[in-house]
């Protein structure tokens, strides 16, 4: 039956010249037409962005005095959009949402690809879809659902996201509260604060202090300068070459610390802990699971070591 519809798509396909997106159910959204707008950016400082259904990439692009959008809209209907660009004192608002009716299987939804001044700071308030950036300055996201991508950011970072990874690669401080998925980041150069439910963290080359309070899922961080305090409830916790002090709250999960220049400070409820090569450490509560010590430079040992 798959195979005798998309057939019959395709046929659809060469003989009107349309795009038509295939889900896995097998039905069909339809592009319904591709709009696009562009505003003078002279005197502009912000880009806020209000959007809906669908995938937004923006590129900061050296230069530019417009700011362009392309916007692919997705429809089984004959559905109007709330789409529109314009200035607002010194920011620019772009709107791009489409209304949901209950006529139809197939939700509508608009992609958009927009090119901004890369001095311009980004305020964006996005329902679902994978969220692309590359380069700009100050970046605030509000985020539903979908994958989040930052690329080459040069200013500070806040995200307040349901669900999705979030990847970033760059920018100064970062603020980040997630509900779930998987958290990346490389080569901040900044102060960082994350807050999530569940999911991975893995953390690389981080200039400057980091606080974590997490659910579930492991924590990796390798190579940072600055204070570490992580909370975790459970999952693995693994770090490597910080300088600076670490400590750590831990209920579960094993621990493995190497290459601390300063104090390290655990206290955990259960799972094996391994700290080596590292200035001092101070273990308040081992808990349960297997405690070993090695290569450190002076020991304050509250707990019984097994």
């Amino acid at each position: 039956m798959l195979r005798m519809l998309i057939f019959a798509l395709v046929t659809t396909l060469a003989l009107s010249g349309c795009i038509i997106n295939v889900n896995a159910s097998g039905s069909a959204t339809r592009l319904q037409e591709t709009r696009e707008l562009a505003l003078d950016s002279a005197g502009l400082t912000q880009l806020n962005a209000d959007t809906g259904a669908g995938f937004l990439r923006i590129t900061a692009v050296d230069g530019l005095e417009k700011i362009h959008v392309k916007a692919d809209i997705y429809s089984d209907e004959d559905i109007e959009p709330n789409l529109s660009l314009e200035q607002q004192g010194n920011q620019a608002v772009l709107i791009a949402t489409i209304e949901n009716t209950a006529f139809s299987n197939n939700s509508p939804y608009i992609n958009l690809t927009v090119q901004v001044p890369s001095a311009m700071m980004l305020k964006l308030k996005d329902g679902s879809g994978d969220l692309d950036i590359i380069g700009g300055t100050d970046i605030d996201i509000n985020d539903g659902s979908g994958e989040i991508r930052i690329e080459q950011a040069h200013g500070h970072i806040r995200i307040v996201d349901g669900s999705g990874d979030i990847k970033i690669s760059g920018g100064l401080t970062t603020d980040i509260t997630d509900g779930s998925g998987n958290i990346e980041i490389v080569g901040s150069q900044g102060s960082m604060e994350i807050e999530d439910g569940s999911g991975n963290i893995l953390l690389n080359n981080i200039q400057g202090q980091i606080e974590i309070d997490d659910g579930s899922g492991d924590i990796s961080l390798t190579t940072s300068q600055g204070h570490v305090e992580i909370d975790d409830n459970s999952g693995e916790i693994t770090i490597t070459q910080v300088v600076g002090n670490l400590d750590i709250d831990d209920n579960s999960g094993d621990i493995t610390v190497r290459q601390v220049s300063g104090m390290v400070t655990i206290e955990d409820g259960s799972g094996d802990i391994d700290v080596a090569d590292v200035g001092n450490v101070n273990i308040i509560e081992s808990g349960s699971g297997s405690l070993t010590i090695n290569g450190i430079k002076g020991v304050d040992n509250k707990a019984q070591l097994k």
